[in-house]
């Protein structure tokens, strides 16, 4: 077989009910290394954000939260690293007043 330029990342995320934003903690695999990070994508109009990356090994155990404050109305997503105590944090801005929801 031909070799894959697949993406791996496992993640959790939540969206709007028009599902036109996603917030996401996300931990891919980048082919000899594992990081996590946070990530916001509006498809429109379309706007992509990332945390900064750490770093982490097979085992570890990953914290994710999207958290929401209403003083601002914007979601705090973090990705915390338990075994380093290692983070990535971003803040975003709700679109318009967009309320996320879990499935």
């Amino acid at each position: 077989p031909s070799r894959s330029s697949a993406f791996f990342s496992p993640w959790f995320g939540m969206d709007p009910s028009d599902n036109l934003n996603l917030i996401q903690p996300v931990n891919p695999w980048g082919g000899s290394s594992w990081t996590a990070y946070t990530e916001y994508f509006q498809w429109s109009p379309e706007r992509n954000s990332n945390s900064d990356s750490i770093t982490c090994s097979a085992g570890d155990i990953l914290h994710g939260s999207l958290v929401y404050s209403d003083s601002d109305d914007s979601y705090t997503l973090t990705q915390t690293n338990t075994n380093t105590g290692d983070a990535s944090t971003q803040v975003v801005a709700a679109q318009s007043g967009k309320k996320y929801t879990v499935p």
